[in-house]
């Protein structure tokens, strides 16, 4: 079943301008209704993951034509021009100092298309939040689109503020109606504190105190921790799915749930700082809490990319003329291990360290040519088999079976 994203991209076409790309047109696939609809880009260093992310993230300024857009990877501005019919699936044109250099086709079959322009963000996984004080039930504020689209941190203290408020509201709204699973802010809260725990394996939860200063705090596990205390894997995924979350919880305040409205997001390399138990059920998490939005990554990771059941990977790669092509979209494969995700995706297959790949090279070419016949290559082959076989039990474990087969084959050295 199609998905019933009222605001998506469906198409990306890249322009001349836009180096270290050739033009190339992107045909996005479509997922499935009730999870988060992931396109995935997943390449080598250099090959332009998070300059396409930035340049897409341009998207959110459809609100107002007229706003520009800074980010890291593009210091000059970025402008969003409509090109198209009003409706249906008009066409933008993403320029960079007038050079056009960006095309994207968006669907916008939204009643409020404008709101809904609210709720797109742009996450780089380096970011963490910082300590700041709260006050109680301040008056919050939308971030604006320069600050929701830039892959940098909002503003310090934002975030702390908006999630003290969904805490502090949640405990009014339990008081009120006298139960511990009231709706509203009460249950928002609840998912967050659920999903997180779910994700570390450690009990979490949102806690606001007066001493011993007015703050925030987590609990995690049987600690009250600060967020200056936080390990930074936390901090970073607590950066982006709170500032995500407490935003649309803004933009939606009646909606009976505000992590379904229709979201884009584009997130940057998210498994920095994370192990690679939590980089397997970042995306997964993702795609239940944010079931009805469009999820745009960048990784290096092969945990996450094999942790993709459903949705789509893009290779970035190299053409003859050293330009880069995007190869998709491949749709996800269940049951992938990070292992076929390597050497399908990242392209590589070396799974030891340099100096063990180096004797490993030298022993299977000098076993290939054993077998040709050739003597001083058989004698070399079972000496660095047996150097191998030194190194670990695991590689004494591939080479001997190796080993035994050349002697059975060619006999043994002399």
């Amino acid at each position: 079943m199609k998905s019933l994203i009222p605001v998506r991209i469906e198409k990306i076409e890249i322009l001349e301008d836009l180096p270290p790309f050739a033009p190339t047109s992107i045909k996005l696939g479509e997922g499935n209704e009730g999870q988060g609809e992931v396109h995935l880009f997943t390449g080598p260093n250099g090959t332009g993951k998070s300059r396409l992310l930035s340049a897409c993230a341009s998207v959110g300024l459809c609100l107002n034509p007229n706003d520009q857009l800074s980010s890291p990877r593009f210091p000059g501005r970025l402008r969003l021009n409509q090109q198209g019919p009003q409706s249906s699936s008009p066409r933008f044109l993403v320029l960079s100092e007038q050079q056009k250099i960006l095309e994207l086709q968006i669907s916008l079959d939204d009643p409020e298309p404008r709101r809904s322009a609210l709720s797109i963000f742009a996450f780089k996984g380096s970011s963490t939040l910082q300590q700041a004080e709260i006050g109680v039930l301040q008056k919050a504020v939308i971030p604006s689109a320069q600050q929701r689209l830039s892959f940098l941190p909002p503003p310090t203290g934002q975030t702390n503020q908006r999630i003290a408020d969904m805490k502090i509201q949640a405990v009014m709204d339990s008081m009120e109606s006298g139960e511990t699973g009231s709706e509203g802010s009460h249950s928002s809260i609840a998912r967050l504190e659920q999903e997180i725990s779910q994700l570390t394996g450690k009990s979490f939860s949102v806690v606001t105190r007066r001493k011993p200063s007015v703050g925030l705090y987590f609990k995690w596990g049987k600690d009250i921790l600060p967020i200056s205390s936080l390990p930074d894997g936390l901090n970073s995924v607590l950066s982006w799915i709170m500032e995500a979350a407490t935003v649309m919880e803004l933009i939606y305040p009646e909606s009976p749930d505000p992590f379904a409205e229709p979201a884009i997001f584009f997130l940057d390399e998210p498994e920095t700082h994370l192990h690679p138990q939590w980089q397997r059920h970042i995306l997964p998490l993702a795609q239940r809490l944010f079931c009805n939005s469009q999820i745009f990554v960048a990784t290096h990771s092969p945990f996450v990319v094999s942790s993709l059941n459903d949705g789509f990977i893009y290779q970035l790669k190299k053409n003859e003329d050293g330009e880069i092509i995007v190869d998709g979209p491949h749709e996800a494969s269940k049951g992938d291990s990070y292992i076929s995700a390597t050497e399908r995706f990242l392209e590589t297959g070396e799974w030891f360290d340099p100096e063990s790949e180096n004797l490993l090279s030298q022993f299977r070419d000098a076993r290939t040519k054993a077998l040709e016949g050739d003597s001083k290559s058989r004698e070399k082959a079972v000496s660095l088999g047996h150097q191998l076989s030194e190194r670990s039990q695991e590689l004494a474990d591939i080479i001997g079976p190796e080993i035994s087969q050349l002697e059975r084959l060619v006999g043994t050295s002399k």
